[in-house]
This record gives structure tokens, C-alpha cells and sequence, in this order.
């Protein structure tokens, strides 16, 4: 068991060593090694023609069939949505997802079961011989680190023989990776304005590299929620003759012929922004499952009027993946009581989306509280990677909490993200400020651990002064403004579970 774990380790130190954002290397790096491993045929659908003869593939769809999705925010829920369906109908699902909150087995899983350590462990050692291999034949660059954990998990993948595999890019899309893949659908949720000094500083140029996953003929589903996108992505589609399915066409027919009661179920959530996403993901299903019928012949220029036509089993399907449905850090709470609360959102468009959720939550608690305590009492851990748009981002956040102050008692703490992309919480504090005024509770400190302790510190002792626990204590704890930072506090929160046992 020890040896194991060791060896364990050692690979995910590995792992995380290698570099995650290098030069990037072309599509073709990623098809040499997965050609070295015999499995890219089935990943592109390319088969010769002795396999055919010999019986043992008869056409693309003895393969896997590969669900490929990328979008600024929404991509990872619309993906596990997807693979819930997928699941539910009986086909085996293999799901590649990040980043990763707490562990990198977390980015593989087949039927909703991460990846083995033991497993992990061995398809690494067999890709990076490869690798290696290659690398000094002067073949290819090392892949960067999520082209590695792709090369992983495809490999995983094609030897568990899934049915179905949903990918989720990882960075844009035209040059990630896993574009080496031809899709059953190509899907491309909601787009913002991140990542800018990658794949461009308008909504235009993100679209541009997100529709780069569109492929020649291949079903493109989409709901980016922006005007320019959907254009750019429509010219794509036309350009490559696939046909094109906009969510916002279909979700009339969707929630008529999905219902009430399943609906009742999604809106239930506190992410209120995984209404969308299940629309997204229940379109691309009927687009898979061939439930569409058009009234007239599909043009990549137009969305003619169609119908859904979902049968019995089919809603059975959509309702066991709304009732399976849990996605890590997305408007999460992490107790039973649900007051520790910690949501992944990191550019202003999912900002915008989770104070939306947070507004609700707190009107709510204030509706419940006892009426002796006047205020939700409010502790916001943030912090957020230098690479953002920190300042607009603080101003969605502090514009919310401003608006809530007569049923909200607001205390900020920031920290710092443990890498290389931190920014300097003396500088938050100022912005916080800036937007909430000098007199603000707004406190900095040096690390995202030092931070959380002193925000527990703050609510022991104002727990003691209003003697919360004696009318049940409304407090809540907000951590958001990074998917780091989402990992980094349950990891805080699991050790603050041990000590109080």
C-alpha cells in the first residue's frame, strides 16, 4: 500500500512539473504521440482499410464517439450534464474535464469514477515512455502539461472501450489539444472575455478560436449569450456546411417537452446559472440521439423551425442526470448546514452569474433569519490570479454586496494564490475599497491559509458577541474569484473538520 502511494506521488510531482503554459505546440504533436500509441485512428475516425475487411471496424461509429466542447464558462457543467445523460442511457462514458480542485485523477473518469491511482500510474508510465521515446528522436516537443494529461486520458479511454467521451478544452479551442478529435458534436457554451492574452482581447477573436473546434459537416451546438459570438461561430458553420443548432431557438420546445418537474428540480440549485447550462447539454443529447425533426432541410444560414420529440425514457434520462448532478466548486457548499459556500467564478461574466446565485442566497437567508440579528453576516474570501480582470471583477462582486447592505453585514478577507500568478492583496484591498468605501471590513493578507484562519477567527468572536448559536446562526462564508482558490479551501476546510472533531 505504501509502495503504491509513493509511486502515486511521485507521478503527480511529475505531472505537476511540467510546464502549463510553454510554447505551444502544433495539433500534429499531439497526433504523433497518439499515432506512436495506436489509438489516434480512433480519435479521428481514420481507419485503413484491412481493419474494415478483417470485421473489426465497420465504420466511424464502432469507435468512440466523442462529444467535444469548448466556451469561456459553463464548458465543465455542460460537459458533466452531458455525460449524465450519456450514462443514464446505458452507454459507457468516458468524461475528460479540468482543472483538477484537489487531485489530478479528477480530470479522468468513466461513468462518474475518477481514474485509479494504480491506473494512473501505469498509462503514465506508458506515455511518457513514449514521450521520451520521441522526444529524443527528435519527433516531437514534450508536451505541455494538459496535452500530457489528454494523451492520458485518451489512451485510458480507448482501452475501457467507452461508448461515448466528452471533452472539454482546455484553453480556446482552434489550437487545444484534444482538436485533434472529429466529434460526433461540437458544442460551445457561454463566451467572455478571459484568457485575453491567449486568444484575443475581443468577444470576436475568443469566438474565432472557440469555433475553431467546428469541423467540416459535424452538428455545432451553441449558447454563448453574446450577439458577436454567434456570428462569428454561424459564418464557421457555413463555412464548413455543419449544421447548427442555437440553444436560445430550442429552449421553448425544450422546456415544453422537458417539463416542469424536472425544471423544478434545476431551479432548485444554487447555481441558478445551471439552468442554461442543462438546456445546452439537453439540446446537444437530442442533437446526438437524433430527436430533432426539422420541418424544412437544415441550412448552416438559417435555424429552421423544428420539433423535440422526447419519449418517456428520454425524460427518465434527462431526470436521472438533473437528480445525479453535482459539479465541484460551482456554487458549492461544502457542509450540510450550508454555510460554507465556494464557487469557482474567475472572470467578470461568471462574476456577473454568481452574484446573480449569491443575491438570491442571501435574500433568502434574510427571509429565514431570526428576527433579533438585523443582518446576513457575510465573510468573502477572494482571490484571484493576476492575469484577470481584477478590477471590473471586484466591481461586479462589491456592486452586489453594496445593494445588499440593509439585509447583508459584509466582512472582506483576501489572500493570495499560492503560484506564480497571485496578485498582491494590498492591492485588493484598495480596489475592495475603492468600490466599497474606506470604512469597509476589507482585510489582506499574504496567503489564502492566513486569510481563512483569521476569517474563522472573526466569526468565533462575533459569534460569541451576538450569541448566534443560541437563535441558529445565519453566517455564511463565501470563497470565490479562483478555481485555485476553490481547491486550496476545501483542502483548508477538510483540516478545520479534523480539529474540531
Amino acid at each position: 500500500m505504501e509502495n503504491g502511494l509513493n509511486e502515486y506521488l511521485e507521478v503527480e510531482k511529475a505531472l505537476l512539473d511540467i510546464p502549463k503554459f510553454t510554447q505551444k505546440t502544433e495539433l500534429t504533436n499531439t497526433e504523433k504521440v497518439l499515432n506512436r500509441l495506436g489509438i489516434l485512428k480512433y480519435y479521428k475516425g481514420e481507419f485503413c482499410a484491412s481493419e474494415r475487411a478483417g470485421g473489426n471496424i465497420t465504420s466511424k461509429s464502432e469507435g468512440p464517439k466523442i462529444i467535444h466542447i469548448a466556451g469561456t464558462n459553463g464548458k465543465g457543467s455542460v460537459a458533466k450534464f452531458t455525460s449524465l445523460m450519456l450514462q443514464s442511457s446505458g452507454y459507457k462514458t468516458g468524461l475528460f474535464t479540468s482543472p483538477h480542485l484537489i487531485r489530478i485523477n479528477e480530470r479522468i473518469s468513466i461513468d462518474g469514477n475518477e481514474i485509479s491511482d494504480d491506473a494512473l500510474v501505469d498509462i503514465y508510465a506508458r506515455v511518457k515512455s513514449v514521450v521520451t521515446e520521441m522526444v529524443e528522436e527528435d519527433l516531437i516537443q514534450h508536451p505541455a502539461f494538459f496535452e500530457f494529461l489528454f494523451i492520458m486520458a485518451a489512451l485510458y479511454f480507448q482501452e475501457q472501450k467507452c461508448d461515448y467521451i466528452v471533452l472539454e478544452t482546455g484553453l480556446g479551442g482552434r489550437l487545444d489539444a484534444t482538436n485533434i478529435v472529429t466529434p460526433e458534436v461540437s458544442v460551445i457554451t457561454s463566451i467572455g472575455l478571459d484568457h485575453m492574452q491567449y486568444l484575443g482581447d475581443t468577444i470576436p477573436k475568443i469566438a474565432g478560436e472557440k469555433a475553431g473546434i467546428i469541423k467540416k459537416g459535424i452538428p455545432v451546438v451553441y449558447n454563448t449569450g453574446e450577439i458577436e459570438a454567434d456570428v462569428v461561430i454561424e459564418k464557421k458553420a457555413e463555412e464548413q456546411c455543419s449544421p447548427r443548432y442555437k440553444v436560445s431557438d430550442y429552449s421553448d420546445l425544450l422546456e415544453e417537452q422537458v417539463g416542469a418537474d424536472i425544471f423544478g428540480l434545476i431551479d432548485s440549485f444554487t447555481a441558478k446559472y445551471q439552468r442554461d447550462n442543462f438546456l445546452t447539454a439537453a439540446l446537444t443529447f437530442a442533437v446526438l440521439e437524433d430527436k430533432i425533426k426539422r420541418s424544412s432541410k437544415n441550412s448552416p444560414k438559417s435555424s429552421p423551425k423544428s420539433s423535440i420529440s422526447f419519449d418517456e425514457n428520454d425524460i427518465k434520462v434527462l431526470k436521472n442526470a438533473v437528480k445525479s448532478f453535482s459539479w465541484p466548486g460551482r456554487m458549492e457548499f461544502m457542509d450540510e448546514d450550508r454555510r460554507f459556500l465556494v464557487d469557482g467564478a474567475h472572470n467578470e461574466d461568471a462574476i456577473i452569474r454568481f452574484v446573480e446565485s449569491l443575491g438570491e442566497l442571501c435574500e433568502q437567508r434574510y427571509e429565514e433569519m431570526d428576527s433579533h440579528i438585523h443582518r446576513v453576516p457575510l465573510s468573502l474570501l477572494f482571490a484571484v490570479s493576476n492575469d484577470k480582470d481584477y478590477d471590473n471583477i471586484v466591481k461586479v462582486l462589491t456592486d452586489k454586496l453594496n445593494s445588499l447592505q440593509e439585509k447583508v453585514s459584509a466582512s472582506i478577507f483576501i489572500g493570495e494564490l499560492s503560484n506564480d500568478r497571485r496578485t498582491k492583496c494590498a492591492e485588493l484591498v484598495s480596489i475592495f475599497k475603492k468600490y466599497m468605501g474606506q470604512e469597509a471590513l476589507v482585510y489582506g493578507y499574504d496567503s489564502v491559509a492566513d486569510a481563512w484562519d483569521e476569517m474563522l477567527k472573526y466569526w468565533k468572536k462575533e459569534n460569541e458577541t451576538q450569541k448566534y448559536t443560541d437563535y441558529g446562526d445565519p453566517s455564511l462564508f463565501v470563497a470565490v474569484g479562483s478555481l485555485y482558490l476553490v481547491g486550496d479551501i476545501k483542502k483548508l476546510y477538510e483540516e478545520y473538520l479534523q480539529k474540531e472533531k
